[in-house]
């Protein structure tokens, strides 16, 4: 059958493009009663990771319906539980291995050879993460030409912190 044929080479051609850090996953009835939003279930399939981190991933198209699903025209929503059988990929896509400096302008409150204390920019990431590998705190601070940071511990602490 010709309709079979269509199939296979959807099949053929979603394989190829995946890489080694896809997740293909298909829904099942299970699923469904256990979870009402996609995001939720998404977030317990992938532990290490917020619902925040799903919506990213998800308004950059790294979460999508499996060529297959597309000749039935199903849209794929993370406040919606998609039906049994829907099969979906996620490409979780990989974490730079270093950080690098960019020439990011800091609001420089007071600084010594031991402590730097900024005003941090409303918008800005604070460190990279999947969706936000550039243009963040840590970038800037890298560029930051008086620090030598070293190997030494270094913490971000947010202005509502007690200790």
């Amino acid at each position: 059958m010709k309709h079979d044929s269509i199939d296979q080479d959807i099949e053929s051609d979603l394989e190829s493009e995946l890489s080694t850090e896809d997740l293909c996953l298909t829904i099942t009835l299970e699923d469904r009663e256990q979870f009402k939003r996609l995001d939720q279930y998404l977030s317990h399939i992938i532990k290490d990771r917020s619902r925040t981190f799903i919506k990213n991933l998800f308004e950059q198209e790294y979460i999508f319906l499996s060529p297959d699903n597309l000749i039935h025209g199903q849209k794929l929503e993370l406040k919606k539980m998609p039906e049994a059988g829907t099969h979906i990929v996620v490409q979780l896509p990989p974490m730079p291995s270093t950080c690098t400096p960019e020439n990011i302008p800091l609001e420089i409150l007071f600084e010594d050879e031991h402590l730097l204390i900024i005003n941090k920019q409303a918008g800005i990431v604070t460190h990279p993460a999947p969706g936000n590998y550039t243009g963040t705190l840590v970038n800037a601070i890298l560029f930051h030409p008086r620090l030598k940071w070293g190997r030494r511990s270094k913490k971000a602490w947010h202005r509502s912190s007690t200790r």
